[in-house]
């Protein structure tokens, strides 16, 4: 089977086929998990990995990191756990956002420090509007970078539209951005994290 481009969304079961490919693709469907590999899984007992093969897969506890990321935000997140959440990042970590700018009337739009994180976040889990969902479908990552989107439209309705993306270093979020769509800019300007 050939090289799948970089950013190619050529998804395989786990258990089924498998392609080589400079980022992974993660979903979550009906028909259970699925995931980009990063090696043959059919490679036969004894024989030696490539120097490429061997590369790619060193990258697999990255990737697995990053899943794990993923998960653990939208858990925390959920529960409104500041700890959890404030786990996730490290010592130095940045966060960026419109939201940083609306709700602590700061010029610029960033954090840094997980101390400094922590009064935000408290902000933010106890003013989050109704539109504030978690409807998500999948993920990026290389093991390095993940992201994902909340989108407007959803099976529920509409959400506030964002796209998340982290930078991780060691297993933890080292910068992360937070990206809004119309709809969210829009709630922004409608003051409706302060009024909901």
């Amino acid at each position: 089977m050939g090289r799948v481009p970089p950013f190619s969304c050529a998804v395989a079961r786990r258990t089924g086929m498998s392609f080589q490919s400079d980022i992974s693709v993660f979903g979550e469907t009906s028909g259970g998990r699925v995931m980009a590999s990063f090696f043959d899984m059919n490679r036969k007992e004894g024989t030696t990995m490539n120097p490429q093969e061997r590369l790619l897969s060193d990258n697999d506890a990255a990737i697995w990191a990053a899943e794990g990321i993923y998960h653990a935000w939208d858990e925390a997140l959920g529960r409104k756990d500041l700890d959890a959440s404030l786990s996730l990042y490290a010592e130095d970590a940045t966060l960026e956002s419109p939201l940083i700018r609306h709700l602590l009337g700061t010029d610029a739009g960033v954090i840094s420090g997980r101390a400094n994180l922590r009064g935000f976040v408290e902000r933010v889990f106890h003013r989050n509007p109704p539109l504030r969902q978690r409807h998500r479908s999948g993920f990026f990552t290389d093991g390095a970078t993940l992201m994902w989107e909340y989108p407007r439209i959803t099976a529920q309705g509409e959400q506030l539209d964002l796209v998340e993306i982290m930078e991780l270093k060691d297993g933890l979020i080292q910068h992360h951005r937070v990206y809004w769509g119309w709809l969210g800019v829009k709630v922004l300007q409608e003051d409706r994290y302060r009024r909901d």
